[in-house]
């Protein structure tokens, strides 16, 4: 058990007080190449925390209208002492130390000199005096605080709690929002931790739909917390967050570079305070803040902690801070909301003309020389001001509800259970860690832009002011603790513009397009073939009524010219891609020009074949016979409406083929998949097979059955040898199948290698149809005006089965049609 942190005494008019002493360990200076130089911010919050004392002490409702009410019967009466702590954990301890040892010193010295009778009984005094009365004949000792206010950065503030703790003296602060304070045992605060900071601000990042984002943080207490409420709250939402820390400014360049290398446009700032100027302008040097790139990357920042930025009085030289205005414009803050309150800021604000308010002030520091040339001139609000003073409310009424002589673990359980209206909203505690409750606590996002963004300029006006304007309300539900973002007016980015920057560099994608010169090798290819079928079909036309043609029939050759023509015509949809438009409708034109046009080829040769076989075998029954159009066309037939109707099916249902875009399993630094494959693929899974299955099986057994009757009619001697050429046409189709077909499953998922081997395929099949059929008759076409006795061959087949009967020779145009 602690020893007490109060004394009683009696005024002379005979009524009984406790007395206790407030210990403030705020900074009010900062220290540049060895000198201490008085921050006006800083001043004020300490400001705050002297009003809210006086307020206390006076019962005053000039801010809070129920102070007086909750007060008026309140017994306490206290002493105020600020040491400067220069943001520096050293001093802040030191600054304790201090205290205490003077505090010691006081009592032996009080142990040996007092004339009180009961130590415990000693006179009134005012707010700030430290001595007693010469008529009461003796000296106020110095006390043991009853609790410390501060300090302002969480590495002091941790450093305060050992001591504090091992002391068991109650601390809060109103400014340190580290998460490991919570485990500090007599530590309290009325800011928000950083755990709710950090979620409020990746709900909003969220909601721009930024997916990562870097953070460069301070290496000490307060940054290493702040990185690890961070990371577990962009865990939650789905954002991938990339620290990166630094120790002093003598590493700040080096972090610099692994940003710059990062490739990130968005950023958290958690800066260190009092140094954050430097660091910005290190990162405004880098092109890293207020300015795109040469590359035109515009890199976005947010900074969490750095509440300079939103004080109401914040404003930069213009020929000394000009890039550091640059640098700032556009920047977005998340903050815990505060409400301006109208009667604190006048309060505040009417300490200049109040010279009385201001010795006082300036008489319960340890250090009062620092305050000569302080001219109390009113900055304007901040929310560290509302802040502080709540937090020192909340140790008046404490101390005014803890009866009796308490002790630092009495006055800090009952600090926990502090509930009342502040400047800052409503003030509550968590009775685990004596975090400020979240219940009803709102943040905002607080876009900071130049108000007059021409006064930035070099040379410009004496001092740059800034609009801090709220864009962004988080708030999240008392139950669900789901965040929500409510937009209240636009953010300006650093260019002015209200639309936010690209959330990552854009994204290089390989597509996997099939390469310029393999899409005109395969067009050539094509354009190859289309050329033959009509060049062919041409001469056929032209020398229809010659023997060489009209031996083949001309039906039979214009049917195979037609079919190579829409094979050939396949290779150009099979070609076509990104950015092209009516990709789904030229995939499905691939099988239909495929397989009609196979069709119309095959069902010709598989005519011919037939017919060839069945005139030889006429020819040894000498007898006549007369074949007719419809005994060319039915296979034709036949095989087109089979294809057709499946065709048609296929286009009809949900199967069928479309361009699709599938990713590649690559990824870049970002986890984003940087390859993708876009080819015709069938819709609903495997159920075009029900399809393909019927077609592919028809037109192989239209193959087969060629196949078996050109190679069964190879050795008959028709004019010009038809069915040799015929034989070797379907014998080079029937291995391009059985080479072509499986090549093609192993390149599907290439869209180049599928469009290179299929094209080829076509190319050679269309070859394998055109060139043995036509070449020779080309080559003999006039073989017959000469009587060459090779074009006029009696087959040897036909006198074999005549057993040495005359046959006559015939030729092809010799059939006649009923």
């Amino acid at each position: 058990m602690s020893s007490s942190s109060a004394i009683r005494y009696i005024d002379s008019n005979g009524r009984q007080y406790r007395q206790g002493h407030l210990m403030s360990l705020l900074p009010t200076t900062t220290v540049s190449e060895g000198e201490r130089f008085l921050e006006e911010t800083r001043v004020f919050n300490d400001l705050s925390a002297f009003l809210a004392y006086k307020h206390s002490q006076n019962r005053s409702s000039q801010v809070l209208p129920d102070l007086s009410q909750r007060l008026a019967s309140c017994d306490f009466q206290w002493t105020f002492l600020a040491s400067d702590t220069q943001f520096s954990p050293i001093e802040t301890v030191r600054g304790l130390t201090t205290y205490l040892d003077r505090v010691r010193a006081s009592k032996t010295a009080n142990a040996t000199n007092s004339t009180l009778t009961n130590t415990e009984d000693l006179p009134v005094l005012s707010a700030n005096t430290t001595n007693i009365s010469p008529s009461q004949g003796t000296e106020l000792p110095l006390q043991q605080p009853f609790a410390l206010l501060g300090a302002a950065k969480s590495i002091s503030s941790h450093s305060l709690s050992v001591l504090a703790g091992m002391m068991e003296l109650p601390q809060i602060s109103s400014s340190s929002t580290s998460d490991v304070l919570d485990d500090a045992p007599f530590f309290a605060r009325t800011i928000y931790p950083t755990s709710g900071t950090s979620k409020a601000l990746m709900v909003y990042l969220k909601s721009l739909g930024v997916t990562h984002v870097g953070l460069l943080f301070i290496n000490d207490t307060w940054g290493r917390s702040y990185q690890k409420n961070l990371a577990f709250s962009a865990k939650q939402f789905g954002i991938y967050l990339h620290p990166f820390a630094y120790n002093e400014l003598d590493d700040f360049d080096e972090r610099v570079q692994e940003l710059k290398n990062s490739q990130m446009q968005y950023f958290i700032g958690a800066l260190k305070p009092g140094y954050w100027k430097t660091a910005v302008r290190k990162l405004y040097s880098h092109g890293l803040m207020g300015k795109k790139t040469e590359d035109s990357i515009h890199y976005q920042w947010f900074f969490g902690g750095l509440l300079d930025l939103v004080a109401e009085g914040f404003v930069l030289n213009a020929k000394e801070d000009w890039d550091l205005a640059h640098a700032l414009h556009g920047a977005g803050v998340v903050v815990q909301k505060v409400t301006p309150n109208d009667a604190f800021n006048k309060a505040l604000a009417s300490i200049k003309d109040d010279k009385a308010f201001q010795q006082d002030f300036i008489n319960s520091h340890s250090e009062p020389h620092l305050f000569d040339n302080f001219t109390f001139d009113y900055p304007g609000w901040s929310k560290i001001q509302y802040l502080t003073y709540d937090a020192v409310i909340a140790l008046g009424i404490t101390a005014c509800q803890t009866p009796g002589l308490f002790t630092g673990t009495e006055f800090y359980h009952n600090l926990l259970k502090i509930d009342f209206e502040g400047v800052s909203g409503r003030v509550q505690l968590d009775s685990k860690t004596g975090n400020r409750r979240e219940d009803g606590v709102e943040f905002e996002i607080i876009n900071v832009v130049i108000s007059d963004r021409t006064s930035a300029r070099e040379g410009g006006n004496e001092s740059i002011s800034f609009t801090r304007n709220a864009t962004a309300l988080i708030t999240f539900h008392p139950e669900t603790h789901q965040g929500n973002v409510e937009l209240l007016q636009p953010f300006f980015y650093n260019d002015n513009t209200t639309k936010p920057p690209p959330v990552l560099p854009r994204l290089e994608e390989n597509m996997n397009l099939i390469p310029e010169p393999v899409l005109i090798f395969g067009f050539c290819l094509a354009g190859i073939i289309i050329l033959q079928s009509i060049g062919w079909a041409g001469w056929v036309y032209v020398n229809r009524k010659q023997p060489v043609a009209s031996a083949a029939q001309p039906l039979f050759l214009t049917l195979l010219c037609m079919g190579t023509f829409l094979m050939a015509l396949a290779i150009i949809p099979l070609g076509l891609q990104e950015p092209n438009t009516g990709l789904d409708a030229a995939c499905m034109s691939i099988p239909w020009l495929v397989c009609i046009g196979f069709c119309v080829a095959m069902s010709a040769l598989l005519s011919k074949a037939i017919r060839i076989n069945k005139l030889m075998k006429s020819g040894t029954a000498f007898r006549r016979v007369a074949l007719k159009p419809t005994d060319v066309m039915r296979p034709f037939l036949t095989l087109m409406c089979i294809n057709v109707a499946f065709l048609l099916a296929w286009t009809a249902s949900p199967y069928s083929l479309s361009w699709q875009r599938t990713k590649v399993n690559n990824y870049d630094e970002f986890r984003r998949q940087v390859e993708s494959v876009g080819m015709c693929r069938p819709q609903g899974g495997h159920w075009y097979l029900f399809f393909f299955l019927p077609l592919a099986a028809v037109n192989i057994v239209a193959t087969g059955l060629a196949t078996y009757h050109t190679y069964k009619a190879r050795d008959l001697p028709v004019e010009f040898g038809e069915t040799r050429y015929l034989a070797l046409s379907m014998i080079t189709l029937s291995e391009i199948c059985l080479i072509g077909l499986p090549t093609i499953g192993v390149v599907v998922g290439s869209p180049t290698g599928l469009y290179l081997v299929v094209s080829i395929v076509l190319f050679v099949s269309c070859n394998a149809i055109l060139l043995p059929l036509f070449v020779p008759k080309y080559l003999c076409r006039n073989v017959l005006a000469r009587g060459n006795s090779f074009c006029n061959s009696i087959s040897a087949y036909n006198m074999d089965q005549s057993k040495n009967r005359r046959a006559l020779p015939f030729r092809d145009q010799a059939t006649h049609f009923a």
